[in-house]
Formats: structure tokens, sequence, C-alpha cells
């Protein structure tokens, strides 16, 4: 592709915001434009993080090879030797320190990134093997289904599989997995997972709904234990105690070891005497 652009009346393409040769005030090419630097791992994760950002820029033609390199006596070679060093300088910025240095002499953003390419992007045997180890270690555990999907997806973007996320599911969601699997042709991992949400929604208001019926059901049983217990005054279920033999089921003035006992005919003739002793008293 020739290195120059149509550009509207005799405009600047470096003036142009829609042109390629435009760059913005704000830009700075001394930070990192991913979050991660890439150190040799995950290179896929980091390739796409750059890809976004230098889309943003509109830049992505100078590390595609979309946009070749104009001739030195070129007009636009100035403007193209500017975009060029700046994206170099923001591939550099994106690496570790110590895989910067190998990079450090490259004059084309192509160049470093073709041979990035060459190195990282290809998957060889033990890094295959390495992923399906790492699949068959994980489960989902206590997570939910929107973690357990983020955490195992990065493995997904260099081996994707839909039935290994199916298998490592918790039980509880068999009901919509065996609706999935049961589809011709299968779901796509989004629908699959969007499914798996509603299913986990639906799981968690219906848990609600049962805790709080089994709260209610406790609350009203409380209520009618409490009720028959307000039904009678505490006084009256209180058992008598005698405060002189220290014996319940009778008061002191009924107490038969200090009034006598009553005889067979119901004649308390020990009253009687004790009456008699106490007058002459």
């Amino acid at each position: 592709m020739a290195a120059t652009e149509t550009n509207t009346g005799n405009q600047n393409p470096t003036q142009d915001p829609r042109s390629m040769y435009y760059i913005h005030p704000s830009e700075n090419p001394a930070v990192s434009l991913v979050s991660k630097k890439f150190n040799g791992e995950n290179y896929q994760d980091w390739k796409r993080g750059m890809i976004l950002a230098l889309s943003m820029k509109n830049k992505m033609a100078f590390i595609d090879g979309s946009l070749q390199k104009p001739a030195d006596t070129d007009p636009l070679f100035s403007a193209w030797s500017r975009c060029n060093n700046m994206i170099i300088s923001y591939i550099l910025r994106s690496l570790d320190n110590t895989l910067a240095k190998s990079f450090i002499f490259f004059s084309t953003a192509y160049e470093i990134w073709k041979d990035l390419e060459d190195r990282y992007s290809v998957i060889f045997g033990p890094q295959i093997y390495s992923l399906q180890q790492l699949l068959n270690q994980i489960d989902q555990g206590s997570s939910t289904i929107t973690e357990f999907f983020t955490r195992i997806k990065g493995i997904w973007d260099q081996d994707e599989r839909l039935i290994q996320f199916l298998m490592k599911l918790e039980p509880k969601h068999a009901g919509v997995r065996t609706n999935i699997l049961m589809m011709n042709p299968l779901h796509s991992m989004s629908v699959a997972y969007n499914l798996l949400i509603q299913d986990e929604r639906q799981k968690k208001i219906t848990e609600g709904v049962t805790r709080q019926s089994s709260s209610m059901a406790f609350a009203a049983a409380e209520e009618r234990r409490g009720g028959s217990s307000r039904a009678y005054p505490l006084s009256v279920r209180a058992p008598l105690f005698c405060d002189h033999c220290k014996l319940n089921n009778h008061t002191v003035d009924k107490c038969w070891k200090l009034h006598g006992y009553p005889d067979k005919g119901g004649y308390n003739k020990n009253k009687g005497k004790r009456v008699v002793a106490v007058a002459y008293v």
C-alpha cells in the first residue's frame, strides 16, 4: 500500500484527525499502553490490549504492514517517521525492560511487531500440554459463573472448549448444562454463558424466597408458643410452696406439720391441743 492518503481538499494529513498521520497533542509515548507489561508470558492478552489502544489512535497500519515506509523524498516521510517513532516508543514502553532491550535497534514498528508475532504467537506442544494440565485442575468451586468464566476464558483464548467449561460446573447447574448439550448444533460460548447466568440468578431468587418462607414459618411458630404461654398468668403456673416445711404443693396456712395431720374421720385432734397450749402460754 502506498504511503499517501486520500484527504479532503488540500488539508495537511498531520492536521486531519481522520488521518493515520495525525498525532494528538496529548499523546505521551513515555507511558505504557497496557496495564501489565509483556514479559514473555500471556502474549495473546498483551497483544489484544495493544491492538485496542493502537486502533483507537488510528495507528494499526504502522504495525500490520498495510502502510509501507515512504521514500526519503516523499512529502509524507517526515509525518510517517514521527508516527513510526511514536509507536516504537509505545511498544517498547509496554514491554518488560529486559525484553525491550532486544528491540531497541529495530527501525520500524512493523519489524518489532512481526518479530514479537514470530516469537510468541505460535503455541508449541509443551505450551498446549501445560494449558491442558491447567484446564484439568480448574473447577468452579465456590466461584460464581462470572468469576469462573473470567478465570478460565484466558486459557480458552488459546484453546477454547465449551465442553470443558460445562464439565467443570457445579452439580446445581446440571439441568441447564443438559439443555445446552442437547442442542444441535451446540450453542456458542456467549449463548451458553448467558443461559448459565440466568440459571444462577434464578437459583439465587429461589433460595432467597425459601429462606424468607422458613423465617416466617419459624416466627409464626414462636408466636403461637408465646401466645399460649401468655394465656395463663405466671402466678397461676408457679407451684405452691410452704415457708415452714420448705415443701411444695401447699402453703404455710395448710401445712400439716404446723397445724397437725387430719385423722381418718377428718377431725384434727392435734389442732385442738395446739390451740389450748397456745392459749395458756
